[in-house]
């Protein structure tokens, strides 16, 4: 078996306790550095916040593949200095690129293909992220939300000027979206689905409706960790008040906000959507789960829409990709109809490397990183 993504969490039965997270669970004692897989490099060291190191895979099932002998991956957190270390040939690849100087050495050039950076001596690839997407509590209990009601919902998706959110946060590296796949960046993408427009009246004719004609109090969980979610906030938080919405936001970190997710405990809360397949987030959080603790509802979303649930079975069915592709397009405009979620933007990011990688050829994969496997340095 060969995984599509190297990030693909495949484990071979019974290799680790049900319910534990390897590196996690302090109970759990595992005979390995990392978790066994099926990939080109293992795990054979690691240094928290500092490094890991990663040998080859010798038994990989390409045989002669791969080429490098060690892969070292440094731990540079922030996108500043990681570009600095890869511009100053401090490391070969990074992943984790300063904004400020992608949109500088990406002026007239095209986004999504492979570009040679001339005067700095490096290679890029510009690549599409996961949508950050608002969720919303649809569970008609849990978090005692209001936007288990469909109406509400929809008057929060007409609050939204994505366009607006995109070119304030990002610049030209904003793409206001309305879906899960980027279609510049993704076959699961599709060009001729958009998004709700920006409309208030509207907005607060669906509140009216929905029982809030003198407006509602929400709660919005965000992480300012990442994707400047504390400046996107107060945007929505100012772009949706005059419909009626009173957003209170919530910034908190690590465990307690990702509990939120897991126990439904909010009313919106951000995060993304997409992945590498309508398997990934589509599925998983918009398709019911008859066991607890979702008892019926879809983990997160607190959805319970029987004809998304068939939708989304014929998609898992369906192995020919042009079918599949047509069934998970209806997919898509029920969950955007009904706005379980919110996609707003997708922000293009970019890979880089040195002149010293050899016959890296990041577009044959999935991912960038998985080409990693038939490259070599040049010393």
């Amino acid at each position: 078996m060969a995984n599509s993504w190297p990030h693909t969490p495949i484990l071979p039965k019974d290799c680790m306790p049900k319910g534990a997270i390897w590196g996690v669970t302090p109970t759990f004692k595992p005979p390995t550095p990392g978790p066994p897989g099926t990939g080109p490099f293992k795990l054979v060291s690691f240094q928290q916040k500092a490094e890991a190191v990663l040998e080859a895979h010798r038994e990989y099932r390409i045989p002669g593949l791969p080429y490098l002998d060690r892969v070292i991956l440094k731990v540079i957190s922030e996108p500043g200095p990681q570009t600095m270390a890869v511009r100053a040939g401090d490391i070969d690849y990074a992943s984790i690129i300063d904004d400020q100087w992608l949109t500088q050495v990406m002026a007239g050039k095209d986004f999504f293909k492979v570009q040679n950076l001339e005067k700095e001596g490096l290679g890029i690839l510009t690549t599409g992220g996961l949508p950050f997407t608002i969720y919303l509590n649809c569970h008609p209990e849990k978090g005692k939300s209001p936007f288990k009601d469909e109406r509400v919902r929809q008057a929060m998706d007409h609050c939204l000027d994505r366009a607006k959110i995109a070119s304030t946060l990002w610049g030209r590296l904003g793409i206001p979206i309305g879906q899960g796949f980027d279609p510049k960046d993704s076959p699961w993408g599709f060009e001729d689905i958009g998004y709700r427009e920006y409309n208030i009246t509207k907005a607060k004719q669906l509140l009216k409706e929905a029982g809030y004609p003198n407006g509602v109090d929400i709660n919005f969980s965000i992480d300012p960790a990442w994707g400047k979610q504390d400046l996107m906030a107060q945007v929505v938080q100012q772009m949706a008040r005059p419909a009626g919405f009173r957003i209170s936001i919530k910034p908190e970190l690590g465990v307690q906000y990702w509990n939120r997710l897991r126990t439904m405990d909010y009313h919106m809360l951000h995060y993304t959507a997409g992945g590498e397949d309508p398997m990934g987030f589509y599925y998983g959080y918009l398709h019911t789960d008859p066991a607890e603790p979702y008892n019926g509802r879809s983990p997160a979303l607190g959805v319970k829409d029987p004809e998304l649930d068939k939708l989304l079975d014929e998609v898992a069915g369906e192995n020919v990709f042009a079918k599949r592709k047509q069934l998970f397009k209806k997919v898509v405009l029920r969950a955007q109809e009904k706005a379980y979620w919110l996609p707003y933007v997708s922000v293009v990011g970019a890979k880089v490397w040195t002149r010293k990688l050899k016959n890296f050829k990041p577009l044959d994969y999935f991912t960038p990183e998985a080409a990693l496997v038939e490259a070599w340095l040049d010393q």
